[in-house]
């Protein structure tokens, strides 16, 4: 018992009762005592500074509860919010603290933040703007750099990179404005230079979250997973506590990944609990989970959580052929036969879809089915890596099981369905389900280790680790010196890289030790072709085709270089007597069509097609073909409600639904394209090229923001090459040159091209950049036999005075190509002064290639006249005149020349006639003067409307 002052006992259990209600005060009242509201503010700043949030906001709430106009309290009450991450809370408080008194250009940095953090960019950009009186550096230092980000929120890269370039003028090392420079780097896909401006940020604040995890990410996509590892543990030890949730699960997710990947499962395990305790749902968290799940052998599990991130993401392919394969290894082919339809529905060719779905279908004894899925994906990619070898084993179980082997069932669990898994996988950008999958594999003989230690050339080079595919590649062909297939993988290694000649010369090897290998010889052709070297890759496939006429994909494909090597009437006579053999090859006739279309022949392709068509009125192919060819006739109307067609009857196939889009932008019906297009991306998110042609129609119509979301989009999915590329195209069509040689110059450092090469000769002569050629000299280094690139790079010395040079290069071309039109005639113009005779035989050989061509036509005539001969000459430049009409005012100016050196009365008129005209048609400067010259001596003068008086 205890006595009281007024005498009176009372329970010690009353007592007790008391004291938790005052310590319930402490906590939520601030003590039983009474305290001033400038006394509960300060307490509220020393909680906020020890980060008690939750005990500051009590503070600070029952100081406004009584005096709702103490702006002190409404801006620490703002700033706790902030700290909290309550944004939308933050902006309310510290616009009632600029309405009670508190400074606008104290509270303009923190109501900027939570604007910015909120996505109100506008809104921050005017809270940024308010007067900073006389502010430390630091802090203006942040309000330009906060000024950055919400510019760069709004779009407007450039005024985020003056706004970053404004706060480092004031302090350098500021890892807030350095962040800024790394993400317009990376939306750039300039890796480096993010690389460069994070490394700068973290030297300066070793412990700068925001800086490591950023820098764990680009290491992520820059295939550096040790360095991702260490930069993302350094900033979870470091600030854990204060990172927000998204930087939080996006570490989890990087460290689990490439732990995977590096063969660390322990630490994996680690990071994806985590992930999954802070979100359950994560699909990229059960994703990993299913991986470890595998690992451990544990397939319902990994059923379970591949099916728990397909409930997210429905459409995910990776998942939907991950889900498959579990089921199949659980013995459930029914239950993984609606993954498979999905898939191939979306990724008709997806190597490993196709590889499980014929096993599938050859363990139900639907063998015909399982070997026509294969020789249709055949025929359309004849040169994809392990189809071939997919429809060898099919055909040769078929052949077993008719010879009285059981084969049923085989194929579903072997080496080389397991592989073409892996490998499909690391296409699709998880290399670490690609690694776990090839964990399972337990090779048994020599060969399948042969095929496994190329499966991880394969992943490599998938997963863009280009020298070390090249090293693994190097130690297998030396294992196997005779092996073609590892010979082949060594040399798509050196193309991966770059060296061009090394794959040829390995190639070329392979090709002597193994003459009869098909697949040798297509190798060297696919290589011939990457050089623009059509007659190379013709003169490699002729014989093979030859000795194997009934070889549908060899047929294509040879036809396909008549066409690009300028022989398309050769491709025509090839088709057609394919067709001839085997008229029932829709493959074969539908090429032929193609072929007719690129020849201008369009009748004959629609003769074709309608009576196709009338076999097969529903087919898909034939509506696209009747529909292409009614566009090139000028029915745009009949031609675009034909592709529809095609396209609702084939809705697996997203490309008709692109070429739909394409012909509305073709026929300058841009705002329907953009709607097909962004239907379309809805519906197959993961169809690219919907993305890239969305933002060309986007950056055509002038909203360059809108398109460049289409770039960010790719380089979120991992496919930075695809969104350098097409970065390049969208500052191209919006002027913007130098932005874009710089994306095609970091695309071309990916993945060299001759198209890139010349995508930045063109920006660079459009936006008069330093240096046009010197990216066609840079390809020419690498691939010295390039011939069209030669032929650019010598047309663009002709053109600015360096002739010698020009042709240099024309007589290299010559060598290998002793009819190029292009080189003989453009030799002829550079001789004409110095070397006349020469130049007359370039000249007529070049007209014996192409005698129907005005403009070669016109370069013989000229130097004949020239030399005096024009008796020879005018009629050569009189039939060049009449086919190239008004497009060619320096013909007729010649042919004007000529008639007046001639000097013949019936001439003068006539001369006049054609010089005048060429005149208003417009003239080079010294040839307009000639033929300015000559109309005085004739003694007329042409009148405004170009004939003469």
């Amino acid at each position: 018992m205890i006595k009281m002052n007024n005498g009176q006992v009372r329970s010690s259990r009353v007592v007790a009762g008391l004291i938790p209600v005052c310590l319930a005060g402490v906590v939520f009242l601030a003590g039983c005592s009474s305290a001033t509201p400038e006394q509960r503010v300060a307490k509220a700043r020393q909680a906020y500074q020890q980060h008690n949030y939750h005990a500051a906001e009590v503070q600070l709430k029952t100081v406004l509860r009584k005096h709702p106009d103490n702006g002190a309290a409404w801006a620490l009450l703002g700033h706790t919010s902030l700290a909290e991450r309550q944004y939308d809370d933050a902006i309310h408080q510290f616009n009632k603290a600029k309405t009670n008194g508190q400074p606008a250009a104290a509270l303009a940095l923190p109501l900027g933040r939570a604007l910015v953090a909120s996505g109100k960019y506008q809104q921050a950009l005017n809270a940024l703007n308010e007067p900073e009186s006389k502010s430390p550096d630091h802090v203006r230092a942040l309000v330009a750099s906060l000024r950055g980000d919400a510019e760069l929120g709004l779009g407007d890269r450039d005024k985020a990179a003056k706004a970053y370039d404004d706060a480092l003028s004031i302090e350098p090392g500021l890892p807030d404005a350095l962040q800024g420079k790394a993400r317009l780097a990376l939306l750039r896909g300039d890796l480096a230079g993010a690389q460069a401006a994070l490394s700068k940020a973290v030297s300066a604040h070793p412990d700068d979250v925001g800086s490591l995890v950023l820098l764990g990410q680009v290491d992520y996509r820059s295939n550096r997973c040790e360095d991702a590892v260490k930069r993302l543990n350094h900033a979870m030890k470091v600030g854990g506590q204060s990172m927000t949730a998204s930087q939080q699960q996006s570490g989890w997710a990087l460290l689990a990944d490439c732990e995977l990947r590096t063969g660390d499962p322990d630490a994996a395990r680690k990071n994806i609990n985590s992930l999954l305790a802070a979100n359950q749902n994560n699909p990229f968290g059960n994703y990993l989970q299913a991986l470890m799940d595998i690992r451990q052998g544990d397939y319902q599990n990994a059923a379970n959580h591949v099916q728990a991130a397909l409930n997210v993401d429905p459409n995910n392919v990776r998942s939907m052929t991950l889900m498959a394969w579990i089921r199949i290894a659980q013995g459930r082919p029914d239950a993984a036969q609606p993954f498979l339809t999905r898939v191939l529905a979306r990724s008709p060719d997806d190597m490993a879809a196709l590889r499980l779905q014929a096993g599938l279908w050859m363990a139900q004894n639907q063998d015909d089915q399982a070997r026509d899925l294969l020789e249709n994906a055949y025929q359309r990619h004849p040169d994809q890596p392990g189809l071939h070898q997919a429809l060898s084993d099919v055909l040769k179980q078929l052949k077993q099981k008719q010879s009285g082997g059981d084969q049923a069932g085989a194929g579903l669990n072997t080496v080389s369905v397991q592989l073409d898994l892996a490998r499909s996988l690391a296409r699709m950008g998880s290399e670490a389900a690609a690694q776990t999958v090839l964990s399972k594999i337990k090779p048994s003989t020599a060969a399948e280790q042969s095929e496994v230690a190329a499966a991880r050339v394969q992943i490599a080079l998938a997963a863009g680790h280009g020298e070390q595919a090249l090293q693994q590649a190097k130690a297998l062909a030396d294992q196997a010196p005779q092996d073609a297939n590892a010979q082949k993988l060594l040399a798509q290694s050196y193309v991966a890289a770059g060296d061009i000649a090394k794959a040829a010369d390995v190639l070329a090897k392979a090709h002597a030790a193994n003459p009869d290998d098909a697949s040798i010889i297509r190798a060297q052709a696919r290589v011939a072709v990457s050089q623009g070297l059509y007659a190379d890759a013709i003169a490699d496939l002729k014989p093979l085709h030859e000795a194997h006429p009934d070889d549908t994909s060899l047929t294509l494909a040879l036809a396909g270089l008549y066409t690009k090597a300028g022989q398309a009437d050769r491709g025509i006579d090839l088709l057609q007597s394919a067709v001839h053999n085997q008229p029932q090859s829709d493959a074969l006739n539908q090429a032929l069509a193609r072929a007719y279309l690129f020849a201008g022949k369009t009748d004959q392709a629609v003769t074709l097609i309608n009576t196709q068509l009338a076999a097969h009125k529903q087919d898909a192919d034939w509506l696209h073909l009747l529909g292409v060819a009614q566009l090139i006739k000028g029915n745009t109307d009949a031609g675009l409600k034909t592709l529809e067609r095609a396209a609702e009857q084939a809705p697996d196939r997203p490309g008709y639904a692109l070429d739909v889009a394409k012909a509305d932008l073709s026929s300058g019906h841009r705002d329907e394209a953009i709607d097909r297009l962004q239907k379309l991306r809805r519906q197959s998110p993961d169809f690219w090229p919907a993305a890239g042609f969305l933002a060309l129609a986007q950056a055509g119509g002038g909203d360059i923001d809108a398109a460049l979301k289409q770039v960010s989009a790719l380089r979120e999915a991992g496919r930075d090459y695809e969104a350098n590329v097409l970065d390049g195209d969208v500052l191209r069509a919006a002027k913007r040159f130098e932005q874009s040689d710089a994306a095609y110059e970091k695309a071309y450092k990916q993945h060299p091209s001759r198209q890139l090469a010349m995508a930045m000769f063109d920006v660079r002569q459009a936006g008069q950049l330093n240096d046009p050629a010197k990216p066609l000299e840079q390809w020419l280094n690498d691939s010295p036999d390039d011939a069209e690139t030669m032929l650019t790079l010598a047309a663009w010395d002709q053109q600015h005075a360096k002739a010698d040079r020009a042709a240099a290069l024309y007589r290299k071309v010559l060598d290998e190509h002793p009819d190029s039109v292009v080189a003989l005639n453009n030799l002829a113009l550079i001789n004409a002064g110095d070397h006349p005779q020469r130049a007359l035989d370039y000249a007529r050989r070049a007209h014996q290639q192409a005698p129907a061509n005005p403009a070669i036509a016109d370069t013989l005539g000229w130097i004949m006249v020239g030399q005096g001969d024009l008796g020879s000459g005018i009629p050569l430049l009189e039939t060049a005149e009449k086919s190239a009409g008004d497009s060619s005012p320096e013909i007729r100016f010649h042919l004007g020349a000529a008639l007046a050196k001639r000097g013949r009365a019936s001439d003068q008129t006539r001369a006049r006639s054609l010089l005048s005209k060429a005149i208003s048609a417009g003239l080079p400067k010294d040839e307009e003067a000639s033929a300015q010259r000559l109309i005085k001596q004739l003694g007329k003068t042409p009148d405004a409307n170009g004939a003469a008086e």
